[in-house]
């Protein structure tokens, strides 16, 4: 585990509903251990930019029709400012004699302020079970600051055959909206506060094979987080409406 742990921040691409890399993914294949024969990775910086390759050769089994695959990554982020902002491009890939699985990506993490945020991701996957090009995308733009209101609107799509094998999406072939207006007070020299928040959270999605609306959802809440850490607060009232297709 060390192997992949070391430099998994380097690595990582959680911005959404997903992970396009997901180190569980290479040792394993339908429950069943499949054996690494052997692995390299090679991280490295300079300046602004920060780079990572690495490539993992697993065994074939015959007794479970497993092929004898190779498990590679590519990461490259270039560093934009003192906020932590950042672009970055990933791909991975899994492939064998007779089959292949392919993700390319870009992602961006964009600090305007210290409280305006956005974040952006895109691309696809190539694979030849469930064809090439099947795309996803996703756009997130944050507000919310230690005092005042603010908003946190957040889009996200997959197409239903996208198809990460070397990572991992909650919830496949679907599209959803959320939109969180709120507000918050910080208190700095209370004894047992440490902020109150409340706002109006409402989030929407559907199917992207064919646009039938799955869930609705809209809500009113109010926390208030202590110093020693108790959050106690209110939802409510709730309207959701559910549609099992």
């Amino acid at each position: 585990r060390l192997f992949f742990l070391e430099t998994q921040d380097m690595f990582n691409s959680n911005q959404f509903d997903h992970r396009l890399f997901f180190s569980r993914r290479i040792g394993i294949n339908g429950g069943v251990p499949v054996p690494i024969i052997a692995g390299l990775r090679l991280p490295g910086n300079k300046e602004r930019w920060q780079y990572g390759l690495m490539s993992l050769q697993t065994k074939s089994n015959d007794e479970s029709s497993q092929a004898l695959y190779n498990n590679s990554l590519a990461r490259v982020k270039y560093n934009l400012g003192k906020r932590g902002s950042y672009i970055g491009f990933l791909s991975s890939s899994k492939i064998a004699t007779r089959d292949y699985n392919v993700l390319t990506a870009f992602d961006s993490n964009i600090r305007f302020t210290e409280t305006v945020r956005s974040r952006f991701t895109f691309g696809a996957t190539f694979d030849k079970e469930k064809g090439n090009w099947k795309p996803f995308n996703g756009l997130d733009i944050n507000t919310l600051k230690a005092n005042g209101f603010g908003i946190n609107y957040r889009f996200r799509a997959y197409h239903e055959d996208f198809n990460p094998e070397l990572g991992f999406v909650s919830r496949p072939n679907s599209k959803r909206l959320t939109l969180n207006h709120g507000w918050r007070k910080t208190f700095v020299n209370h004894k047992s506060l440490r902020f109150l928040s409340t706002g109006i959270y409402s989030t929407a999605s559907w199917l992207s094979s064919n646009g039938n609306q799955e869930l609705s959802q809209v809500n009113i809440y109010a926390f208030i987080r202590l110093k020693n850490g108790l959050a106690p607060g209110v939802i409510g009232p709730i309207y959701q409406e559910d549609n099992l297709y």
